[in-house]
């Protein structure tokens, strides 16, 4: 979140925001949700913070008591908390303040511990604060994990209007575990991968935190979707049964008004049927598209045409230039920069590869882009860009 919206932390506490990931994990997986732990911290001292808040009725909002950083209590209600000898959890983060000079207020973060990994994200990406890995670093040690990956692709929130970090976390949580229950994390994710993986699922599938996803709609609509989920002042009932295609229009209308679904009046029984279900039913876990927690193989790009035999010698630097054919400068004849395009043998390149593009400084980088025929990388003066760049020229192929 770079932009001018706010977080408000205490719907990311709230049972409404918890429940929506518990139901959704059980709904998709039929077993069980891992227990998810909610914390807050005190973004200045980088400290957890021991504090009660009041109820806020008008809000929906109840009373939270925090024990060393520790949601323990809301209302009356004792919460089961995680255990430092639990495989798998969700944790929940509130800093607040969290930037300084309080611009933003809060900001919700989140973390999946798995086995001895804490896999570690804050929506901001590459752009996150000092203040997070202090955080990350803390509840690593709390939850007895050995290793700590934390989330450096690019922002999710550059230039986001309303503040739907909760939004984010929330559904970084979610993807996680479903990976887990899948068991499709790997033993040894390089940080690339796991950067691939979080904006591939978050950025690609869109976001489910509600009852539909919005693939393939621009990031400004999951922006405000989110945004009107988080805002809800009670959840919407879940909705459990099947809509057959039998109902009255009358019960269909009854559906509609019973799970607060607007803007259905006066359509036909044949609208009414594929609204409701679009809206109401989530889909199954295999009719999402499966975003696997690896690198995408790259594409193999389609072989050059030989260059033809009345080339001008104008074409034939062109040629050259587009086969990256290293001395070609020093042809200026048609006929010998002909006979050296002919006879060029193309180096043995090895394979570009990511994480060694992890590793390499902002030199490094220009190197290595020259060396494998990479166009376009010299436009690109900050390093972060042009390691994003090199990095989706391999993805895409």
């Amino acid at each position: 979140m770079t932009g001018t919206g706010t977080c408000d932390y205490k719907f990311a506490a709230q049972p409404k925001t918890h429940n929506r990931i518990v139901k959704t994990y059980e709904r998709l997986t039929g077993k069980t949700a891992p227990i998810i732990d909610r914390w807050q911290f005190n973004g200045e001292t980088k400290g957890p913070t021991t504090i009660t808040y009041s109820a806020s009725p008008n809000r929906g909002l109840l009373i939270e008591k925090y024990v060393n950083g520790r949601l323990l209590r809301i209302n009356n209600k004792t919460l089961n908390l995680g255990k430092s000898t639990d495989k798998v959890l969700g944790i929940i983060i509130i800093i607040t303040p969290y930037t300084v000079g309080k611009l933003h207020s809060s900001h919700a973060i989140s973390a999946v511990k798995y086995n001895d990994t804490l896999y570690a994200f804050n929506a901001w990406g590459e752009d996150h604060k000092s203040v997070d890995n202090d955080i990350f670093n803390f509840l690593k040690n709390k939850y007895n994990c050995d290793k700590l990956l934390i989330y450096k692709g690019p922002s999710l929130q550059a230039g986001d209007p309303y503040g739907v970090c909760v939004g984010y976390a929330t559904n970084f949580i979610l993807e996680m575990l479903l990976k887990i229950a899948e068991n499709k994390i790997p033993r040894r994710p390089t940080q690339l991968k796991y950067n691939d993986f979080v904006y591939q699922v978050l950025r690609t599938r869109g976001i489910c935190f509600g009852r539909q996803c919005v693939k393939e709609e621009s990031i400004r609509t999951q922006w405000t979707k989110l945004e009107k989920n988080l805002r809800k002042k009670a959840n919407s009932p879940v909705f459990t049964g099947k809509i057959l295609g039998t109902e009255t229009v009358e019960q269909l209308k009854q559906i509609a008004k019973q799970y607060g679904v607007k803007g259905l009046s006066g359509k036909p029984k044949a609208e009414l049927v594929s609204s409701l279900r679009k809206t109401l039913i989530l889909p199954s876990r295999s009719n999402l598209e499966n975003i696997n927690f690896k690198s995408p193989t790259p594409k193999p790009k389609p072989k050059k045409a030989s260059p033809r035999k009345d080339m001008t010698l104008l074409n034939l630097r062109k040629y050259a230039s587009s086969q990256c054919m290293k001395g070609r400068s020093r042809y200026p004849r048609v006929a010998n920069l002909r006979k050296f395009v002919s006879e060029y043998k193309q180096p043995v390149r090895s394979p570009i590869n990511k994480d060694k593009i992890e590793t390499l400084s902002a030199q490094g980088l220009r190197n290595y882009a020259s060396r494998h025929c990479i166009k376009g990388y010299g436009k690109y003066t900050k390093k972060s860009n042009l390691r994003r760049f090199l990095v989706n020229k391999v993805t895409k192929g």
